[in-house]
């Protein structure tokens, strides 16, 4: 399903201009979306995940909202205080009540924030309508939306660098996930360069 989907968008980004950014990207769109399973974010975080994900952001309010037995995670209250607050309108344009749970990670790269969204509406020149996000979360959606994101924030030459800290800390604000998106990377070398 993916190959044909990636292969399009990935080509029109500049992404396949070489082995190395093609499998740069596909080790971060492995990881951001546990091998193409999960398009759309989950926030049901135990307290000890959230805490270790978020840190600071991991507020008394959005741990309270974490799952535990019989009770499930309130996403919404989790994602408007991950995603909101001072630092969701200072880092991700969320300003408003819900902009942060309507702006959840979506797609390949795990979109995020309403600045991310508007910035990848612009360039394909359509409004960022909720029909639209939603959309995102569809593999047609992921795939587009993920190679215009990636060739958008210079990725690609980012990726040209073989600088694997630097490109996971512009995809996820972070280190998050970055042994994993290493041994994604030599699969994925091993699969495309031999």
């Amino acid at each position: 399903m993916w190959a044909p989907l990636l292969a399009e968008h990935m080509d029109r980004a500049g992404m396949t201009a070489n082995p190395v950014r093609c499998c740069m990207a596909l080790a971060n769109f492995g990881h951001e979306t546990n091998g193409g399973r999960r398009l759309i974010e989950s926030l049901d975080y135990s307290p000890d995940r959230l805490a270790a994900v978020f840190g600071a952001r991991a507020t008394t309010r959005a741990l309270d909202a974490c799952r535990r037995v019989g009770h499930p995670a309130d996403q919404k209250v989790i994602a408007e205080e991950v995603y909101g607050g001072a630092w969701g309108a200072n880092n991700l344009g969320n300003r408003l009540p819900g902009e942060a749970w309507q702006h959840i990670g979506r797609g390949l790269i795990q979109i995020t924030g309403k600045w991310n969204y508007a910035k990848v509406a612009r360039v394909l020149g359509v409004e960022p309508t909720a029909e639209w996000i939603e959309s995102i979360g569809t593999p047609e959606g992921a795939a587009q939306a993920a190679c215009v994101w990636w060739s958008r924030m210079g990725l690609n030459f980012v990726a040209d660098r073989g600088d694997l800290p630097k490109l996971r800390k512009a995809v996820n604000g972070g280190s998050v996930g970055l042994e994993d998106v290493k041994h994604r990377y030599d699969q994925a070398r091993t699969i495309l360069v031999g």
